[in-house]
């Protein structure tokens, strides 16, 4: 093969394992050493010529644990390989699945009572949230996780239980800040629109939020999916110069058809078991690369 100017070719001495030295050069020492032994005035324009990479020290086992060694991480490269497309195959049947079961376009066996279509204000009730005075220390270090869109965003899953700060009563009383019941969904309304997360304990949020505790009748499982599959109509109907915001009203007056509470918590189940299976997937591959 051929080359451009923009590489250093090397040729594995006697002794050396091709294959171990490949990932020898990936470690952060070498990188380091890599960038150590570069020309140039900043980091996009540095280069490493030929004359000075000879000089680059790298101690290395013995040949036979060199080919061990590289033979080992190359199975579980192979490994963590195979998980990301199972990965990403799951997650393309999870979609297709979803946009499907939720729009009504597929229906589960044993359903077929017509949809009904719902205003969100129907569906459960709506709760802004709040933010304590942050100039006042008997506000903050409490007991009651506080939710911002970032520990959203943080969150793993569809479930959040702890946040980044808590509050104090004090400081719930003395903010629009409201404790949500354990259940309920948080829908961020601000900036990054419809970001969401189900709480597993009682929970705050700050007025970045439109939370809704779900009325009997409406499962917060599915609304959860439902939102999320319908993300775009959410932001087509936020506003703002600085950054986007959708109004308690707006949010209010959406509408969705649905269907009974026994379907809703079947269609729930079946793309949970999706999400479910690539977060165990997930799991294996941080812990295959731990290992690796």
């Amino acid at each position: 093969g051929l080359v451009s100017p923009a590489y250093v070719v090397l040729k594995a001495k006697k002794g050396i394992d091709p294959l171990y030295a490949s990932y020898l050069f990936k470690t952060a020492r070498m990188k380091y050493l890599f960038w150590a032994y570069s020309y140039g005035l900043t980091d996009d324009r540095l280069r490493l010529y030929p004359s000075d990479i000879t000089h680059i020290p790298a101690f290395v086992p013995e040949l036979s644990r060199q080919r061990k060694v590289a033979e080992a991480l190359s199975i579980w490269d192979r490994s963590i390989k195979v998980i990301n497309e199972l990965i990403c195959a799951t997650t393309l049947q999870r979609k297709a699945l979803a946009n499907e079961l939720l729009s009504g376009t597929s229906r589960l066996q044993g359903f077929s009572d017509t949809w009904k279509r719902y205003h969100i204000r129907e569906m459960g009730k709506v709760v802004a949230g709040g933010t304590p005075d942050t100039d006042i220390e008997s506000y903050w270090g409490g007991t009651i996780p506080w939710a911002t869109p970032t520990d959203i965003a943080a969150a793993k899953g569809r479930y959040i239980s702890t946040t980044a700060r808590q509050i104090t009563n004090e400081g719930l009383k003395a903010s629009a800040a409201t404790k949500l019941p354990a259940g309920s969904l948080l829908v961020c309304t601000r900036a990054t629109i419809c970001e969401l997360a189900i709480s597993t304990t009682e929970i705050a949020t700050n007025q970045g939020f439109k939370s809704v505790i779900a009325h009997e009748g409406f499962s917060t499982e599915f609304l959860y999916h439902l939102f999320a599959t319908h993300k775009r109509q959410f932001v087509r109907l936020a506003c703002g110069s600085t950054f986007l915001e959708l109004s308690k009203r707006d949010f209010e007056r959406m509408t969705f058809a649905m269907p009974t509470r026994k379907e809703q918590d079947a269609i729930a189940i079946c793309i949970n078991t999706f999400d479910d299976q690539v977060a165990i997937f997930n799991s294996a591959v941080s812990s295959s690369k731990c290992n690796k």
